[in-house]
C-alpha cells in the first residue's frame, strides 16, 4: 500500500511539474524550483513586508554598500509564482543604485521573466511593491 501511494505521489508530482512548464517561462520555473536568494539578512539596511490581496506575504531584506545594493534576500509564505517573483526581483537589483531600483515596477519584472498568466500577475506587483517600500525604508 505504501509503495502504491509513493508511486501515485511521484506520478502526480511529475504531472504538476509538466503542467507548470507549459504555463510558465523557463525563468519562472527555474526561480520557483531553485530560489537562490531565499532567506533573511540580519540587520538589513532596508526592509519591507507586504501581504497581497491573495494572502501571500513577501518580506524583502536589502544590504547597501557604496550606495549600491550589495545583497538582497526575500522570504515568502506564498505560492511558487511568489517565490519566483521574489527571487527574480532580488537578482534584478543587486549591484544597482537606489535610483536605478526605483524604476523597477511590475511591468519591468514581467518583461524580465517572459510574462505570467493574468491570474498570477499580482505576484509581480506584490514583489515590486515590497521592493519599493524597502527602498523607502533605507
Amino acid at each position: 500500500m505504501e509503495q502504491s501511494l509513493n508511486k501515485l505521489a511521484q506520478t502526480l508530482q511529475k504531472e504538476i511539474i509538466e503542467k507548470t512548464k507549459q504555463d510558465y517561462s523557463k525563468i519562472v520555473v527555474d526561480n520557483w524550483m531553485n530560489p537562490t536568494n531565499f532567506g533573511k539578512i540580519d540587520n538589513p539596511d532596508g526592509y519591507a513586508q507586504i501581504t497581497g490581496s491573495c494572502g501571500d506575504t513577501i518580506e524583502l531584506f536589502l544590504k547597501m554598500r557604496d550606495k549600491k545594493i550589495e545583497n538582497a534576500r526575500f522570504l515568502t509564505d506564498g505560492c511558487g509564482v511568489s517565490i519566483a517573483c521574489g527571487n527574480i526581483v532580488t537578482e534584478l537589483i543587486k549591484g544597482k543604485t537606489v535610483e536605478q531600483v526605483k524604476q523597477i515596477n511590475a511591468n519591468t519584472l514581467l518583461e524580465n521573466i517572459g510574462g505570467l498568466p493574468s491570474a498570477d500577475e499580482h505576484c509581480a506587483a506584490l514583489a515590486t511593491d515590497t521592493l519599493q517600500l524597502a527602498i523607502k525604508n533605507l
